[in-house]
């Protein structure tokens, strides 16, 4: 039996539930809004064009900037890079290797007065340990802003991932257990956070029909992609003939080089989810919690199938947490030779796409990028156009700075760049929105201090664990698209593969 690495989580009726949701005349987001916040056990949900951006839009509602943000130094890019943007230099904890989730511990050793914010991430539908999370948040006063981008509906002691935190954000990308095609989701149980936020979001456009027929061409694209036959007959060939010669064309047709943000791109205000998208995820949330039950299933019977693997470090479940497994994350010596071994015996496997972080180009000494996490940032060039009165404001949020204005009334302001506008209007009793754009234009030239910078002769921090992940870490997968019978098969593929190392 030959199985992919990715089964999304669409079937007709979602589609079916797109197109009804095309020509509704009733506000479908706000009821997807209404029972995602109930399904997540928070006050409020609010739609937002992407994770990046929700993430971002938190961080500046939170509170002032400046300081550190503490990030899993095994993580996705845009998180130390979307700190970054919003006003926060990351401060980097090692994980554990067990878990390759953040080192609970550590956290709790962590002394350092400039960190405000904690950014826990429950990676591969695994749990961190939020009881001791919130427990060190609560006694150093840190805010905390869960990323459940890959643990919707996963739980710890019971209850949800993304209810424990000051806030969350989620991700509805079409290869994840929830989809809406596209969009995000932040929740909070903080009235002000909401109602900030909220006015914050109003620039940002609803996805057009257009774009949202083809989020949902791609959606089925890859749905079709992943089922079988189809999968065995076309994309398995290519997949076999190129894994041995380095070409892996999945990861080639999705991958997102690791980049910086010198300032909001326009990307953070459009596409925000429309009526479509909310009916698709209307019908998802009746359906998640069956597909994680089919997921947790596959991923502990093929724990339990190769307990006592040699060569191999496998994911431990801690008691307290029940996971959903987005996938099942071994650590091997040589996970690529691990990789084509099993590419030839049908099993489609990844290496996904986390990153030491740490290690992240754009934060190194040197780099091109003068705002790198390890020195001051130098100011860059910069034009602001600022209009008296109402009126609307014209934002280019791409690669040009704005200077600091003290005790400037700003009503229109406008980002002098070379790409496409993002239109955000500036009227009175709208001052959240005026005030966010000349807080991000101003933290744009204001230098920032760099976060773990040596003093001295004093070594550069090392992230051991996190550092051999990055080595190590091959995904098998455990998808719902995987019957309980071929979890065996695969584990009876992968214990021969490593006994021929």
């Amino acid at each position: 039996m030959i199985t992919a690495r990715f089964s999304p989580s669409l079937d007709w009726r979602d589609f079916v539930a797109f197109a009804q949701g095309l020509f509704a005349r009733e506000n479908l987001v706000e009821k997807f809004e209404t029972a995602f916040a109930e399904y997540v056990g928070r006050k409020h949900a609010i739609a937002v064009p992407s994770a990046r951006a929700g993430l971002h839009f938190l961080l500046r509602t939170c509170g002032p900037t400046g300081g550190k943000a503490i990030v899993p130094a095994w993580t996705y890019y845009a998180v130390p890079a979307v700190a970054r943007l919003s006003g926060f230099m990351p401060r980097f904890v090692d994980v554990r290797p067990e878990t390759l989730l953040m080192d609970e511990e550590q956290l709790a050793a962590v002394d350092d007065p400039e960190v405000k914010i904690i950014l826990p991430t429950h990676l591969y539908g695994r749990v961190q340990d939020m009881d001791a999370v919130m427990k060190v948040a609560k006694d150093k006063g840190w805010i905390v802003i869960e990323d459940v981008a890959q643990a919707l509906g996963a739980k710890w002691n019971g209850k949800m991932c993304g209810s424990f935190g000051d806030a969350a954000y989620f991700t509805f990308g079409p290869t994840k257990n929830f989809t809406t095609l596209g969009g995000a989701m932040i929740a909070t149980d903080d009235d002000a956070w909401a109602e900030r936020l909220r006015a914050m979001l109003t620039p940002a456009k609803r996805a057009t029909k257009f774009h949202s027929i083809k989020s949902a061409l791609f959606g089925l694209a890859l749905s079709l992609a992943a089922m079988q036959p189809l999968f065995g007959m076309f994309l398995y060939p290519l997949l076999r003939w190129g894994k041995p010669r380095g070409f892996d064309l999945i990861e080639k047709m999705t991958n997102d080089p690791p980049h910086d943000y010198p300032l909001p791109p326009p990307e953070f205000y459009k596409n925000n989810i429309n009526n479509a998208q909310a009916a698709v995820g209307l019908r998802q949330l009746k359906k998640v919690d069956g597909l994680n039950d089919a997921r947790a299933v596959n991923g502990r019977r093929m724990l339990a199938l190769l307990e006592g693997a040699e060569k191999a470090d496998l994911p431990h479940v801690r008691e307290g947490e029940s996971p959903i497994f987005m996938s099942f994350p071994m650590q091997v010596i040589d996970p690529d030779g691990l990789a084509k071994e099993l590419i030839k015996h049908g099993v489609d496997t990844t290496r996904g796409y986390m990153s030491y972080g740490p290690g992240l180009e754009f934060l190194q000494p040197g780099s091109r990028d003068t705002r790198n996490a390890f020195a001051p940032r130098k100011p860059r060039a910069h034009q602001v156009a600022v209009s008296p009165g109402g009126g609307r404001a014209a934002a280019n949020p791409t690669d040009a700075g704005v200077a600091h204005m003290p005790n400037t009334s700003i009503t229109t302001v406008q980002f002098v760049s070379r790409t496409a506008n993002v239109t955000a209007p500036v009227e009175p009793g709208m001052s959240p929105i005026g005030s966010t754009m000349a807080e991000e234009a101003s933290e744009a030239a204001r230098p920032a201090a760099a976060p773990d910078e040596p003093a001295g002769d004093q070594p550069v921090p090392d992230y051991p664990h996190a550092r051999h992940a990055d080595r190590r870490v091959l995904h098998l997968p455990v998808h719902p698209g995987v019957r309980p019978a071929h979890v065996g098969r695969i584990a009876k593929v992968v214990l021969a593969a490593l006994r021929r190392y």
